[in-house]
């Protein structure tokens, strides 16, 4: 999580010391020292301006020397804290879930899904695709029984991708930049579509693998739209 200087925001600043501190309290005298030699944020006497107008404000809270942050500081301090743990812990879930992943389809016994798969897709997008959330797919509609899949993909910008795959009408439709301009006239999935076809695998691994063997069985016959 990138901590930006918020030098114009009073309440903020004192936030972004203590995320880098990490004390509970402090003395006036080491935070004097931190804020204008250890993290040269300020001169001496703008340091000392700085922790005035932040007790004057009742921002931090002075008890004999010692400076601690006021309870509706510490709860919002907390609240970073559990947003940046949970980020931290979402990077090594997901960095796991990466090499499992690439192991699985680089291990010679690897399963009918993944050689079906891998006819559609290089190693970059594979390592493209792993890391799109699960959150960002959106499936409004996964039946073989019927031959169509229906869903959407929010993109790093918050673009809505959609995905229509029929194989009634042999048609696969998408629209994300990539796929039109780099896949499509070589019936090749983007990160979009390899995702997706990642976590249907996870719902129901032998539906989303007859699907691509649908696909790949009539490539010929199939259009693959924008």
């Amino acid at each position: 999580m990138k901590i930006s200087v918020p030098r114009k925001n009073l309440k903020e600043m004192i936030l972004y010391i203590w995320k880098i501190i990490n004390y509970s309290q402090i003395s006036k005298k080491e935070l004097l020292y931190r804020l204008s030699f250890d993290l040269s944020l300020f001169s001496p006497d703008e340091a000392r301006n700085f922790i005035k107008d932040s007790v004057d404000n009742k921002f931090l809270i002075e008890n004999e020397d010692l400076l601690k942050l006021s309870p509706e500081l510490e709860i919002k301090l907390k609240s970073w804290e559990k947003k940046r743990k949970d980020e931290i812990l979402n990077k090594i879930e997901l960095s796991e879930k990466t090499a499992k992943i690439q192991a699985s389809f680089n291990n010679n016994k690897t399963s009918t899904f993944n050689i079906l798969l891998k006819a559609f897709l290089d190693k970059g997008t594979l390592n493209r695709a792993v890391i799109v959330s699960d959150d960002s797919i959106k499936l409004s509609l996964f039946d073989y029984n019927k031959g169509i899949i229906n869903a959407q993909v929010i993109g790093s910008k918050e673009n809505r991708y959609i995905i229509e795959i029929n194989i009634k009408n042999k048609s696969l439709k998408h629209d994300c930049q990539d796929f039109v301009t780099k896949r499509l006239d070589h019936k090749k999935f983007c990160k979009h579509l390899v995702k997706l076809f990642l976590f249907l695998k996870e719902k129901d691994e032998n539906s989303a693998k007859r699907f691509l063997e649908a696909i790949t069985e009539n490539i010929e016959k199939w259009e693959f739209l924008s």
